[in-house]
């Protein structure tokens, strides 16, 4: 657990679209390919019901290839306006899941098929479109993992 007035992310992995554990090869075959990103974090005691603005994003890059695929496999992000809530009636902190579901094109399934790839993960607070200068910044990575169909 972080420090009061801190966070971190603390797990990255790939799953199989509305999947419940944890895979390195996502299956994307089928009428919408697709697999999904899930973000773990933990916020402090203080921070996590502070009310701070957060961005969590997510950036992948296909180690096979040696660069970054781009299109709707990179920089997706929470929407604006995120905080640590910890109080209310469905609190998302101090443990926090983010899930991202990522959509591919056919010419993506093509391309990326048995590639190895990998995410990084980042969490910045104040979020950095306040103007603020953030105090809060952690990142991880996820385990290598391989595209099937």
């Amino acid at each position: 657990m972080p420090q009061a007035n801190d966070a971190e992310i603390v797990r990255v992995y790939t799953r199989n679209a509305g999947g419940t554990v944890a895979d390195r090869t996502p299956n994307i075959s089928g009428g919408t390919p697709s697999f999904q990103v899930v973000v773990e974090s933990e916020a402090g005691n203080t921070l996590a019901g502070g009310g701070a603005s957060y961005l969590l994003s997510i950036e992948a890059f296909d180690l096979t290839a040696g660069n970054n695929p781009g299109g709707s496999l990179s920089a997706k992000t929470t929407p604006p306006g995120k905080i640590f809530d910890a109080g209310g009636a469905t609190p998302h902190w101090p443990q926090n899941t983010e899930v991202f579901t990522i959509s591919l094109t056919a010419a993506q399934v093509t391309a990326l098929t048995n590639h190895v790839l990998r995410y990084t993960a980042s969490l910045v607070s104040p979020d950095p479109a306040s103007g603020l200068t953030p105090i809060i910044v952690s990142f991880a990575e996820s385990e290598p993992f391989i595209l099937i169909v």
